[in-house]
């Protein structure tokens, strides 16, 4: 007895039910690698936002420096009124601590705006703009203790002293060496910022550029990096 073979073409029922088969497994596995996928980046945002403790503690710490700073100077320049040295001291103890007030919170904003529920591009759009704030700030805040610790040890003493200690008078000519120290420092950090970032020293570069964009952040790009990588595969 002969039976025969049955072939299947692309108008038998059999074959459009088989491909409708297929069309539906092929979109369960898809919502499945994407619901994977998704579980995967939220876990990652969630550690990279837990990674970043010592910054928002540094920034936290930043701020109090701030309100530490802003009550000293008004403690001074207000009891000053005679335009001095002292006086113009004071009041650059108070911008700075305005400065770092306002620093600190705009680096914690644009932390907090990190959500685990965004798309990967817009969390590494935000991380990039909050590594360049942070570097802006960073060197801003750092780099003027070259100089501005003139005007705060003088706002200080004169302070702990209850106004009795003149610390420009007391140091005379020694002020001007101190400015002149303060501007060399300046001038040797920018010289050893561009020779440590020249292309020649990619080691040292890159760890350069950790190091002013804070091991938190940097580490923080690295596991975004991991996160693309493995929704890319």
């Amino acid at each position: 007895m002969n039976y025969g073979h049955r072939t299947m073409t692309a108008t038998d029922p059999d074959f459009d039910a088989l491909k409708a088969g297929f069309q539906r497994l092929e979109a369960r596995m898809a919502l499945q690698d994407h619901l994977l996928l998704r579980r995967e980046y939220r876990r990652g945002i969630a550690r990279i936002q837990w990674s970043m403790w010592p910054l928002w503690l540094g920034q936290t710490l930043q701020i109090l420096l701030g309100v530490a700073c802003i009550a000293l100077g008004v403690s001074v320049w207000g009891t000053l009124r005679d335009g001095g040295a002292l006086f113009v001291s004071a009041i650059l103890v108070h911008a700075y601590g305005v400065l770092c007030i306002i620093l600190a919170g705009l680096t914690l904003g644009m932390l907090a705006r990190i959500d685990r529920g965004e798309p990967l591009a817009q969390a590494q759009l935000k991380l990039a703009k909050l590594r360049k704030l942070y570097v802006i700030g960073g060197t801003t805040i750092g780099l003027a203790w070259w100089l501005f610790w003139i005007p705060f040890a003088a706002t200080l003493f004169y302070w702990l002293s209850s106004g009795r200690v003149d610390f420009y008078a007391n140091m005379g000519v020694s002020i001007t060496i101190m400015l002149v120290v303060g501007v060399a420092g300046l001038l040797a950090t920018w010289w050893f910022h561009r020779w440590s970032r020249s292309p020649s020293r990619p080691r040292m570069a890159r760890a350069m550029d950790d190091a002013v964009t804070g091991h938190s952040l940097a580490r923080a790009q690295r596991r975004l990096d991991e996160l693309k990588a493995f929704a890319e595969e």
